[in-house]
C-alpha cells in the first residue's frame, strides 16, 4: 500500500513527516479543530477520532470554541432519544408481558415525567385529589429499577400538562397546561448528581394550548401544535425561548387534546387516531407544506408516544368511548418514513393520561387514569437499554 500524502506550506510529504507533526506532543503547530487523515489504526496524542462519539466541552474547551455555536449540533429530540433509547436495535417489535410493581406515592393523572442521568422526576400534575406543583424524584439503580420516590424543589405554579423536555443539561416544562392553557414556561438547570436547582419562569409571545402533549424539541427548536397551527421557537443561549411563529397548519386532527408530536430524521409527525400529519423539517429547522400520512390501525387517542431510534410505541389511550390497554408499535425507516403499526403485548389494565419512562431493562407506564386515577406502576422488560445520561446532561457537543 502506498504511503499517504499530505499538503504541508504546499509540499508534499509522508506519513512519517505527519506523524513528527502530530503523533508526539499535542500536535504543535496544528490548529485546534483541524482535521487530517492517517493510515494507522492509533490515534496520535492530542487527538480524537471523528467517529461521531460525545465529548465534553468542558474537558475539551478550546476545540469547542473553535466548533463554535451550539446551535450548530443536536440538542436531542426532547427526551434525550438519541442517545440512549436504542432498546430495539437487535429486538423483535412485540415487547414482553407487563406487570405491576410498587405504587407511586400518590394517585397521578395529567403529569409531566422526564429522566435525568440516574433519575427520575414526576411534574406536577394530579397527585391525589387536586392539581399541584409538587415535583417528586427516584432514583433508577443500576438494574434498571425504579427506587423511591422523594419530594424536590416545587414549580411556581400548578400544572395540568404533559410537556416536558431536556435539552442539554435543562429540564423544561413548557406549559403548564390546564382547561385554558397559558403563556409561560419553565425551566431548571440538571445538577452534576441529577437532581435539579430552582425553577426559571419564561413567557412565549402567544397563548400555548391545553393537554400540552403537543410539544416537542429537534435540535435546537421547540415546536408546538394548538389544533390547528403548528409553530416553532428557538432556545436561546441563556436557557430562554424565542418568540413562537406560525411555520405550519393541519386539517386532519381530532383536537390538540388527542395529539402527539415527535421528530426524527429530519420529519415533523403529529399523531392522532388512524391519520397523522408529517412535516418534513428543513436545515434551519423550518418545515415544509404538511401531508397526511396513514396512522394507528384503530381511532386510539390520548396514549403516549416512546421513540426509540427505529422504532415508535403508542401506548394506551382512549377508543370510541373507553379507555385502552392497547399497545402498538411501528418501525422507523432510514429515512424517516413510518412502517407497518403491528400490536404488541396489551398493558395489564387499561391507562389513559398517564406518564411513560424506558430504564436500562424496563418500559415503565407510571399512573394515570382508568375508572379513577391510580398509583399504580406496569412494566414490561427488555435488555439492551441504557440509563446513565450523564454524558447527555453535562453540555455534551453531539455532531448530527
Amino acid at each position: 500500500v502506498s504511503q499517504s500524502r499530505y499538503v504541508v506550506n504546499e509540499e508534499l510529504v509522508n506519513l512519517n513527516y505527519l506523524d513528527s507533526v502530530v503523533g508526539s506532543g499535542q500536535g504543535t503547530g496544528t490548529p485546534t479543530g483541524t482535521i487530517v487523515y492517517r493510515t494507522s489504526l492509533s490515534t496520535p496524542t492530542g487527538f480524537l477520532r471523528c467517529n461521531g462519539g460525545s465529548v465534553s466541552k468542558t474537558a475539551y474547551a478550546n476545540l469547542y470554541s473553535s466548533l463554535g455555536s451550539p446551535e450548530q449540533y443536536d440538542l436531542g429530540p426532547g427526551n434525550p432519544w438519541e442517545n440512549q433509547y436504542t432498546f430495539n436495535t437487535a429486538q423483535t417489535a412485540a415487547l414482553g408481558t407487563w406487570s405491576t410493581t410498587t405504587n407511586l406515592p400518590v394517585t397521578t393523572y395529567f403529569n409531566s415525567y422526564a429522566v435525568t442521568k440516574n433519575r427520575v422526576f414526576l411534574i406536577g400534575g394530579y397527585q391525589g385529589s387536586a392539581a399541584s406543583n409538587v415535583v417528586r424524584t427516584a432514583p433508577i439503580n443500576s438494574s434498571g429499577v425504579i427506587g423511591t420516590w422523594t419530594t424536590t424543589t416545587s414549580l411556581p405554579v400548578t400544572t395540568l400538562s404533559d410537556a416536558a423536555v431536556i435539552v442539554k443539561n435543562k429540564l423544561y416544562l413548557l406549559s403548564a397546561g390546564g382547561f385554558g392553557g397559558d403563556s409561560n414556561y419553565y425551566f431548571a438547570d440538571i445538577n452534576t448528581d441529577g437532581t435539579i436547582g430552582n425553577w426559571i419562569t419564561g413567557t412565549y409571545n402567544i397563548t400555548v394550548g391545553a393537554w400540552s402533549d403537543s410539544f416537542c424539541v429537534y435540535r435546537d427548536k421547540v415546536y408546538h401544535f394548538n389544533g390547528t397551527s403548528l409553530f416553532m421557537g428557538s432556545f436561546n443561549q441563556d436557557g430562554t425561548i424565542s418568540d413562537l411563529v406560525q411555520v405550519g397548519v393541519s386539517s386532519s386532527i381530532v383536537g390538540f387534546r388527542a395529539t402527539r408530536l415527535f421528530a426524527i430524521n429530519n420529519k415533523l409527525y403529529e399523531i392522532s387516531g388512524s391519520i397523522f400529519r408529517c412535516w418534513d423539517i428543513n436545515d434551519n429547522g423550518t418545515v415544509g407544506t404538511g401531508y397526511d400520512v396513514p396512522g394507528l390501525p384503530i381511532e386510539l387517542i390520548e396514549g403516549k408516544v416512546v421513540v426509540t431510534r427505529n422504532r415508535v410505541f403508542y401506548i394506551g389511550g382512549y377508543v370510541g368511548t373507553a379507555v385502552s390497554n392497547k399497545v402498538y408499535s411501528a418501525p422507523i425507516n432510514a429515512d424517516g418514513t413510518i412502517g407497518t403499526w403491528v400490536a404488541s403485548a396489551n398493558l395489564s389494565a387499561a391507562r389513559e393520561y398517564h406518564g411513560c419512562v424506558i430504564t436500562t431493562t424496563r418500559l415503565y407506564v407510571l399512573g394515570g387514569w382508568s375508572t379513577a386515577a391510580t398509583a399504580t406502576v406496569q412494566f414490561t422488560t427488555f435488555s439492551g437499554g441504557l440509563d446513565d445520561y450523564s454524558q447527555y446532561y453535562a453540555g455534551i457537543v453531539t455532531g448530527k
